[in-house]
């Protein structure tokens, strides 16, 4: 038989090959590395931009509750002394904040100009009179409509030079104050100089409009709040915990047309922005009527969690060497097994000559050395003495001779010539005791210095041989048939597990599937297994597999896995015969049968087992993703809480001072404004305790066939004073309509929603409430706005706890369980609700409410039935 043996060039090419593919896999995995952790740090990154823009969100809204508690003040009393504006602004200043001053401007027509400088010169300003900046610098006010100079300054100390100052007399500020006239709101400038010297940051200034005698009346003027926008950002830094190796800018982009920014405050970034490492994340924030861009960028190698990566030389080097190596030791493997194939190849033809001549021989032949030791036989010997080639070969002539002694076995052999053949007689032991007189022809050789013994051996005696032969053909005969039952026993055994497994089984010859049993065709949905028997391997399983591999690529990697191993176990996905995949735990064993080698499939289907784990998995998530936003529902609570609780403390506060000198009526206001505060205070602990009954089930309903508008009428009237501030109207049918539900439940859900469309309602709109009979006993009831809308993404969590809409509303108060408690409330009635975007603006809330009693709506099916 030849043996194959490459040529050294192939020898050469295969080693090149292995050399390329090592350099492929290396250059492949750096990449890859490289990219996974690239994607990494930059969601580190967006996490830390997400918290800065959540922060200047929380501390910006913080700022307007600070001005509208000022603007309260002058609002509810007739007459603010300085005294007492300075009092009540260093109540609100009293935390940590940014604010330059505080600042209260009174509204002065042109034909009050003079009567108002007069009266801030007696009050001791000699020189007072109203400034206003034009080409040639700060100057005495020139004539002008009506001036809004800045008055009341808290602190006085370092703002000097604003005093007496008509914010009016610049462009900018005076469309910020029109603004806040027209819209009644809190309106924030663009980025602007200050007139102060020593100032040289930007400033944003907020400012809230007072009026006489509420909304759109007689305007008494404006309370300010000058930001400085430098030190806004380095006190939201340290208050919210910002990544300090981040840089960060607020820029105002409202009337971006001419393409010139107008930043507020742009961190220096020293860096190139061009460079793979530089990662910008940007948001957009509407705030007083303004539009801010915030920007969080920097160098991610500066975060602490950035990874360094390995130099880029390391990883081709090492993969290089690596690669060198085996491709080096391949050919070296390659040349040496080469030259040893072509040196056994040669041996090899020698022997099989020289055993060829030996088998073709009738006699039996024994080679031994001239110790009597056996070297080789041929197929003659084992069949006429009973022992296997093996066992010979492990035997010495005087365990087979049984005639001759050892010493007289070895005189013999002492006693040949070199060269010489001998005739003699002897007997040989069969393996099965049966003694045979035999014919030796012998001769003695030396080869390899070594001496050696060739013995041919003929059988003498036919006649007994016939007869031992006869007898050990019975025993064999019995031996044969017990055999044959043995394995008839083991195939039954072996089809029964085959065909009654519930586990499927393939056998398959290669890639060739060539049995099965029944469970595999019920698994796989065919109808028989002939059927299945015909298909090619590729339709069992899709194109690729989970991991992105191709599966005939990977189906061929395992089977050469188990014919290394003798088994191999790993997981799958198989396709079924309506398309449907499915998981399995698949078995491969190595079989060797009637000399061929199998393969054995046993596979199992784990597909709930896979569902399993994907649920377990959302569900953790789910419940990683609640743990965020109740984190987010504290941080937001805890501001809620603060504010009301602060107007309480400053209140009850500036009441018991002046408790003994100041007029009744002013009073009765600071009351009023702690009765206001406490009120809200109520409200969210009211939310908080409710959300909390849902959710344990501890709330109590009183089910009950009535009107439904008697609730809508009570959360109407609730909301009366907010509807007449913002001139909103309401609709809703005139008609009764009968409907089963708790009347005091359903009316906090009429109220929680109309309060939510008063919210995001402009103002003069209207907010229509309606209800119409549906199919199978049903109610569907809705409530609609024309504010802005709700974002498409938001439309199913704005129903879960402590979320809310920030897209167009940061300014909006609430804690984000109105909505979570409505859908509580609705579920506990048997309904559902949701929320829906009108296709001409605004939002509409639905819900589903039973017209008739649960018992009797069962009662109906079955007579239905």
């Amino acid at each position: 038989m030849k043996i194959a043996t490459g040529s050294i060039k192939q020898n050469f090419l295969i080693s090149l090959l292995i050399l390329v593919i090592g350099l492929l896999i290396t250059t492949a995995r750096y990449f890859y590395i490289a990219d996974s952790r690239q994607q990494a740090i930059v969601q580190v990154f967006e996490r830390h931009a997400d918290h800065y823009f959540l922060a200047i969100e929380r501390a910006v809204k913080s700022e307007i509750e600070r001005v509208n508690s000022l603007s309260a003040v002058f609002e509810y009393g007739r007459e603010v002394g300085r005294d007492e504006f300075n009092h009540y602004a260093n109540v609100l200043l009293a935390s940590k904040n940014a604010i330059q001053s505080l600042n209260w401007l009174p509204y002065i027509p042109y034909e009050e100009r003079a009567r108002y400088e007069a009266k801030m010169r007696a009050e001791g300003f000699t020189n007072f009179s109203i400034i206003a900046k034009t080409a040639k610098g700060l100057q005495v006010a020139p004539p002008a409509e009506y001036y809004a100079p800045v008055d009341y300054i808290y602190p006085l100390k370092g703002n000097e030079t604003a005093f007496g100052f008509d914010v009016s007399s610049v462009p900018a500020e005076k469309a910020a104050i029109e603004s806040a006239k027209f819209f009644d709101q809190v309106i924030i400038t663009q980025p602007i100089e200050l007139v102060q010297e020593l100032e040289s940051q930007k400033a944003a200034l907020f400012y809230s409009p007072v009026f006489e005698n509420g909304p759109h009346t007689l305007l008494k003027g404006y309370v300010v709040s000058v930001l400085r926008m430098q030190t806004f950002l380095e006190f939201v830094k340290q208050d919210y915990f910002l990544n300090t190796s981040l840089k960060y800018s607020i820029e105002d982009v409202t009337n971006e047309v001419s393409g010139n920014p107008l930043f507020f405050v742009k961190e220096a970034f020293s860096q190139e922005e061009d460079s793979d490492t530089f990662q910008l994340s940007t948001r957009y924030l509407n705030v007083g009527g303004q539009y801010w861009k915030l920007s969080a960028y920097g160098d991610l190698r500066n975060l602490e969690e950035y990874e360094a990566q390995p130099a880029e030389w390391r990883p081709f080097l090492g993969g290089l060497m690596i690669s060198l190596f085996a491709a080096l030791l391949g050919f070296g493997y390659l040349h040496y097994r080469r030259k040893n194939l072509l040196n056994e190849q040669t041996i090899e033809d020698e022997k099989v000559r020289y055993q060829s001549l030996l088998e073709q021989n009738s006699d039996a032949f024994l080679l031994t050395d001239e110790a009597g030791q056996v070297l080789n036989v041929n197929d003659e010997t084992t069949r006429m003495l009973g022992y296997s080639r093996d066992e010979l070969l492990a035997m010495n002539m005087k365990q087979l001779d049984n005639k001759f002694s050892e010493e007289e076995l070895l005189e013999r052999a002492n006693q040949l010539e070199f060269g010489k053949r001998v005739l003699l007689e002897s007997t040989y032991l069969t393996k099965g005791g049966i003694e045979l007189p035999v014919e030796i022809r012998t001769t003695k050789f030396i080869v390899d210095d070594q001496i050696l013994v060739s013995s041919f051996v003929r059988n003498l005696t036919e006649r007994l041989q016939y007869n031992a032969l006869s007898m050990d053909n019975t025993a064999l005969e019995e031996a044969l048939r017990q055999y044959t039952r043995e394995l008839e026993e083991q195939k039954n055994a072996f089809e029964t597990v085959f065909n009654k497994s519930s586990d499927g089984i393939f056998i398959s010859s290669g890639r060739r599937v060539i049995d099965c049993n029944e469970a595999t065709v019920r698994t796989f949905g065919y109808a028989s297994k002939e059927e299945l028997l015909k298909l090619p391997n590729s339709v069992f399983a899709p194109k690729f597999q989970p991991d992105g591999e191709k599966s005939h690529r990977k189906g061929n990697r395992m089977l050469m896995i188990c014919l290394q191993k003798g088994s191999h176990t790993y997981e799958w996905v198989n396709r079924r015969a309506n398309g449907e995949l499915f998981w399995t735990d698949v078995v491969l064993t190595r079989l060797n049968l009637n000399g061929e080698t199998r393969i054995h499939i046993a596979f199992r289907d784990i597909s709930k087992r896979k569902q399993l784990e994907i649920e377990l998995l959302k569900a953790k998530e789910h419940a990683e993703q609640a743990n965020q936003a109740k984190t987010e529902f504290l941080a937001n609570m805890s501001h809620e809480i603060r504010t009301p609780l602060h107007g309480i403390l400053s209140y009850a506060n500036m009441g018991s001072d002046r408790a003994e000198t100041v007029e009744r009526e002013k009073l009765t206001r600071y009351f009023d404004l702690i009765n206001a505060s406490a009120q809200r205070l109520m409200s969210l602990l009211n939310d908080l305790l409710d959300s909390a009954k849902l959710e344990t089930g501890k709330m109590q309903f009183n089910f009950a066939l009535q009107d439904i508008k008697n609730p809508i009428e009570l959360a109407v009237s609730e909301q009366a004073s907010v509807l007449q501030d913002k001139q909103i109207q309401i609709e809703f049918p005139e008609d009764d309509q009968i409907a089963y539900f708790d009347r005091q439940r359903l009316q906090q859900v009429f109220a929680n929603l109309i309060s939510n469309a008063i919210k995001f309602s402009k103002p003069q709109s209207k907010i229509i409430i309606d209800y119409q009979p549906q199919g199978h006993g049903t109610l569907l009831v809705s409530v609609r706005d024309y504010g802005t809308g709700i974002p498409d993404e938001m439309l199913l969590a704005i129903f879960d706890k402590f979320t809310q809409s920030r897209e167009y509303h940061q300014s909006v108060p609430g804690t984000g369980l109105g909505l979570a408690i409505c859908k509580e409330i609705i579920h506990a009635h048997k309904g559902k609700i949701w929320a829906e975007n009108a296709p001409d603006g605004g939002a509409i809330f639905k819900f589903i409410l039973l017209i008739e009693t649960p018992e009797t709506e069962m009662s109906k099916d079955s007579n239905d039935e």
